[in-house]
């Protein structure tokens, strides 16, 4: 659709335009002839130049001629005109849909930004968490090494004390024995 409004208008012939209008008019009937020698391509004027006096006024007929060149270029510089008022308002909606584009863009960037944002701070608090798992893990297993330590230290004081009771108790025993 854009190449159409780029077209430019089909160009008239301002010498064949003057010659149908005066053909269509009976009071300008008597210039025909003349202008059929300037047009001979169109063959519908030149027969009726047959039938036509060929007497010419040429100051009437180059005023025409201006006038209707005149009229012509007129047409042609305001369809030019509209053609380019429409080309600048395709224009101006095609860059009201690129900087829609772009804010949407924009706009999507920033949430794309903002949900890394979230993800590191998910991230930071997992990674957080799970230290915090881990030094607490790491501070139980220490805990329960040390109680076992303890313990099998009281164990091992308990058996070396039922140990040395025995011991005395033994030697006690020999001792009444003998």
């Amino acid at each position: 659709s854009v190449a159409f409004w780029l077209k430019s208008p089909p160009l008239i012939d301002p010498v064949a335009s003057v010659a149908l209008r005066r053909e269509s008019s009976p009071r300008h009937a008597s210039s025909v002839g003349a202008f059929s020698k300037l047009v001979p391509s169109q063959p519908h004027l030149c027969k009726m130049a047959d039938t036509m006096p060929e007497t010419v006024d040429p100051n009437t007929m180059q005023e025409g001629v201006n006038l209707t060149s005149a009229r012509e270029a007129r047409k042609r510089a305001e369809l030019d005109a509209q053609l380019l008022a429409n080309r600048i308002a395709l224009l101006k909606q095609e860059e009201e849909k690129a900087w829609k584009k772009i804010e949407e863009t924009k706009k999507r960037a920033a949430e794309i930004v903002e949900l890394r944002k979230q993800n590191e701070q998910k991230f930071s608090a997992k990674e957080q968490f799970y230290k915090q798992k881990w030094e607490s893990i790491r501070s139980a297993q220490t805990q329960n090494a040390q109680q076992r330590e303890k313990a099998k230290a009281v164990r091992e004081q308990t058996r070396h004390g039922l140990m040395e009771q025995k011991h005395v108790n033994a030697q006690s025993t020999k001792q009444q024995s003998q």
